[in-house]
């Protein structure tokens, strides 16, 4: 996973969801500072984190991953 993809991902798919920041952290259980980190790069969440942020956000870890694209270049469906 890189970094980049990965805030980019969680920061569109938290946006599109019509969530805020504190929002997220309130149903995932998941510090308001962590997903800041998680948003600007700064860190990377540990496998339950993820599947949890995939989870409340309705996304699959593969979109979160920044995955989805990667596969639809390469002509796979993911």
């Amino acid at each position: 996973m890189t970094r980049p993809a990965f805030a980019k991902q969680l920061r569109k798919s938290r946006s599109k969801a019509k969530m805020s920041q504190s929002e997220l952290a309130r149903m995932t259980g998941i510090n308001r500072t962590v997903i800041n980190r998680y948003e600007a790069g700064r860190s990377t969440p540990e496998i339950e984190n993820l599947v949890l942020l995939a989870d409340t956000l309705d996304v699959s870890v593969d979109v979160l991953l920044g995955r989805k694209a990667w596969l639809a270049k390469r002509g796979h469906k993911p």
